[in-house]
């Protein structure tokens, strides 16, 4: 009985929606009628809300798009959801590096460690959040890079098998700190045929470094082998190129090799991040019930929130807590009498 209860709500709950889309049966929908659809449904007064993209001056920018009979002049929707917009700013590797790094130590030629340092703006805006934060290496042509020992016991003669820990520096890389304290923010395994690109989780570092600038300290890309022997990275990966601006152009790191390299597409490191802003909403804040209670005297009878809170407590007092039997009303408060 449960079970043919339930089939029956859903049955209708079905046929609801077909019919508040204009549908008498399930319709074949593809991608565009989807579209359609999504984009002039309202459902509770709250409008669908796209992505679309953007791509200008260096950068990737985001923007929810809204149905503009739904949205007021003020980037608000009338259901009262606030207006929000998302952007993907990317930056390629700096050769700057800041004041506080050692910059000989920085790019000494005998270490096999990569060592990325991005100069990167910060969150000027109380209302901007970082959703996601991703390092993007490419992996350079095994023909241009004599650094693999072939492993064919996984049976992939045309593969090769090797491990990529991406760190980030807590302390500024100097003379004086021989063993330099680092934290490990991602770590894959990586099986490679041809030159690709590989991506890294690196928000948490993006976070500290837009917050406090005085952090950003840099990351370091270490490679070891299937054997567990170390690979020198900048054989490995496409070295920063200090000839790039800071802010790199749209690269849809996607798209099949040879287009990427049809469109000269550059193999240096980038940083993606995508962040959110949204509008600043003041809030009423709450009267503090202490407040309320204040004694009202000649040195606070010019104060007018204290004025409307003596009404209310005059209008209080006027209220019976008890029954007749049992209290008798003063000036001030009803008072409770107790019978012995």
């Amino acid at each position: 009985m449960r079970r043919r209860s339930r089939t029956q709500r859903i049955n209708n709950i079905r046929s609801h929606v077909l019919s508040t889309l204009g549908f008498s049966s399930p319709p074949q929908i593809d991608e565009n009628m989807k579209e359609e659809i999504l984009r002039n449904l309202s459902i509770s007064g709250v409008p669908y809300k796209a992505v679309s993209q953007q791509c200008y001056a260096g950068s990737w920018l985001y923007h929810n798009r809204a149905m503009p009979d739904l949205v007021s002049s003020k980037n608000l929707s009338l259901s009262g959801v606030p207006y929000r917009s998302v952007s993907q700013q990317g930056y390629a590797g700096s050769c700057t590096l800041p004041s506080w790094i050692d910059e000989d130590l920085w790019n000494d030629p005998d270490t096999k460690t990569l060592r990325l340092f991005f100069d990167i703006l910060p969150v000027e805006d109380s209302g901007t959040s970082i959703l996601n934060a991703t390092l993007k290496l490419h992996i350079k042509e095994r023909t241009a890079c004599r650094c693999f020992t072939e492993d064919n016991e996984s049976g992939e003669e045309d593969s090769v098998r090797f491990t990529v820990f991406v760190s980030q520096f807590l302390k500024p890389l100097r003379r004086r700190n021989r063993v330099p304290r680092m934290r490990i923010l991602d770590v894959k395994m990586v099986v490679v045929k041809r030159d690709k690109w590989i991506s890294f989780n690196v928000k948490e570092a993006v976070e500290e470094w837009m917050q406090r600038r005085r952090r950003r300290h840099g990351l370091e890309v270490n490679v070891i082998d299937s054997q567990g022997f170390p690979i020198d990275a900048k054989a490995v990966f496409g070295n920063t190129d200090c000839l790039l601006p800071v802010d790199v152009e749209c690269q849809d790191t996607s798209l099949p090799v040879a287009v990427q390299k049809s469109l000269n597409f550059s193999t240096s490191p980038v940083l993606e991040v995508f962040t959110e802003t949204r509008p600043n909403i003041q809030f009423r804040e709450k009267r503090d019930i202490a407040t309320i209670m204040q004694p009202f005297t000649e040195e606070t009878s010019n104060d007018s929130n204290l004025i409307k809170e003596s009404t209310f407590l005059k209008r209080l007092r006027g209220m019976s807590n008890c029954d007749d039997e049992d209290c008798e009303k003063t000036e001030a408060a009803p008072v409770r009498v107790e019978h012995t």
